[in-house]
């Protein structure tokens, strides 16, 4: 088993490919998500991700010739990359596909010239959800570390009114390895 990682800077993603990482992402923010903003949620329009995509954003992977997951990444400034998005198809979850897209991230963010990689996972602030303990752990065993809790409805106040419940993002960071 061999996962291929391209990336929408150097891969022209044909429209079924589009169409593949966007639904494997709408799908997991769906899934992981419900108990924030209620069901069929929609994190992200089919037209922005595409947007994403066209400016070589998106990285996706691929297992046995299909695409099975994907991620965002950005420059947040000279020192700081971050990246968000990230899904695995519910098929292909613990077979290495999301450690394979946090490294590609970090892996181009170093070539950037990032020194620190960051990253927020979005929780309810007043209850526990398995998921997001989860990725937590799954974040801190790769050396991500807890900063700090910023609300939600003070940083996005635009879309604070959807919230089922009052939510948190919880906020990481790392120093990346030279």
């Amino acid at each position: 088993m061999s996962i291929v990682i391209l990336s929408s800077k150097e891969h022209t993603f044909s429209q079924k490919e589009r169409s593949r990482l966007f639904e494997i992402m709408r799908d997991a923010y769906a899934r992981t998500e419900i108990e924030i903003w209620g069901k069929n949620y929609l994190r992200m329009p089919q037209n922005e991700y595409e947007t994403l995509i066209n400016e070589g954003r998106i990285i996706g992977a691929i297992l046995d010739n299909q695409i099975v997951g994907s991620i965002y990444s950005r420059n947040i400034d000279t020192d700081t990359s971050t990246f968000g998005l990230l899904a695995v198809h519910r098929d292909f979850g613990g077979l290495g596909i999301g450690t394979a897209l946090v490294e590609a991230v970090e892996d181009r963010a170093k070539i950037e010239g990032s020194k620190y990689m960051s990253l927020e996972i979005l929780r309810p602030r007043d209850f526990k959800v398995p998921i997001k303990d989860r990725l937590r752990n799954w974040y801190e065993a790769m050396e991500y570390a807890f900063t700090h809790h910023e609300n939600f409805q003070d940083r996005r106040p635009d879309r604070a009114k959807d919230l089922k419940v009052p939510s948190v993002f919880d906020c990481y960071r790392k120093k990346l390895k030279e």
